[in-house]
């Protein structure tokens, strides 16, 4: 008789801090292991998460005008900024690829008029990206080396990567759909984004003006290969492979590491267009969700359908007096 195969388990290994490296403020995470990380010193992380929350949002002109001069960023809608109480005894080295593989979700998902929804956000992950050194909180922990983490950022830039993070959603779901009328708008609108925000150019202006001329079959194909070369450039020199050594065995397992909260919200990106998972736009609440079972589905929530459907039956019918 024929043995049936046991399902194979993965085991979360925990991190173990051993400081002898100076830190370099990067996170590593196996990528077949629903992101679970296996640190093995404090250069592999690059977040610090304090106990509270830690994260304001700065409106003051006497802090926001030096800011803007120093750095040169959009600070029209204020910056989010670290606590200056914020110390060693209050923080935890934290990896939030360990949290979740749906955070780029959250972030879609986001109200981005919303100023209470985006702090709690960043109270939970940290801030998106890691700014320039000037922008570097150095903090020293206890029998540590000391740690940099990011301590500020512009509110435009999160509202923008929330509609950027959005649109890249709504294009991936257009080329699946082949609903051919929405991809030129979507390409057009994250170039904007990727231009002013991440600084790259992902089509010339030449390929974007054959995209505007492009129908059928040819428009799909340049949406298709934008995509590719979207997520290509938008990762390019932030996320890479390391060998993660074990010291035990000596052996070493394959890795990746991603300079910040940002790289890895698009690497979670990339896995969801690559991969077999569904992504829907509930028409109930208009935020995306994937489906906990392969039922066919529109909604997130029974709340959402009931909504749905009680506002179908409330419209005039045809033909009523």
């Amino acid at each position: 008789m024929r043995k049936v195969p046991r399902k194979r388990t993965v085991k979360k290994k925990e991190a173990v801090l051993l400081g002898h490296y100076k830190s370099t403020g990067e996170a590593f995470y196996r990528p077949r292991e629903k992101l679970v990380a296996e640190t093995f010193d404090q250069s592999m992380l690059w977040t610090l998460m304090f106990k509270g929350n830690y994260y304001n949002i700065e409106k003051n002109p006497a802090f926001l005008e030096p800011y803007h001069k120093r750095t040169g960023l959009d600070i029209s809608r204020g910056v989010i900024r670290l606590d200056e109480s914020a110390s060693y005894g209050k923080a935890n080295l934290f990896n939030p690829a360990e949290e979740s593989d749906e955070i780029f979700l959250e972030l879609a998902n986001l109200n981005e008029n919303s100023e209470q929804e985006i702090l709690a956000f960043v109270n939970r992950y940290g801030l998106l990206k890691r700014e320039p050194e000037s922008e570097t909180a150095y903090v020293k922990l206890k029998d540590a080396p000391v740690f940099p983490t990011p301590k500020s950022e512009p509110v435009s830039h999160i509202q923008a990567y929330i509609r950027q993070v959005r649109d890249i959603l709504a294009l991936s779901g257009a080329i699946k759909e082949k609903a051919f009328d929405k991809v030129t708008d979507l390409v057009y609108g994250i170039e904007t984004y990727c231009r002013t925000y991440n600084q790259i150019e992902v089509f010339s202006n030449q390929m974007l003006e054959a995209l505007a001329k492009a129908s059928g079959e040819s428009l799909f194909i340049l949406g298709q290969t934008y995509q590719s070369h979207l997520i290509h450039k938008l990762m390019l020199g932030k996320v890479g492979l390391f060998p993660l050594p074990d010291y035990e065995s000596g052996d070493s397992s394959e890795s990746l590491f991603a300079t910040d909260l940002l790289s890895v919200i698009y690497l979670q990106t990339h896995w969801l267009i690559v991969g077999k998972r569904r992504l829907i736009l509930c028409p109930g609440c208009e935020e995306y969700f994937i489906p906990k079972t392969k039922q066919p589905t529109r909604f997130c929530s029974k709340k959402c359908k009931n909504k749905i459907n009680m506002r179908e039956y409330r419209k005039p019918k045809k033909g009523r007096d």
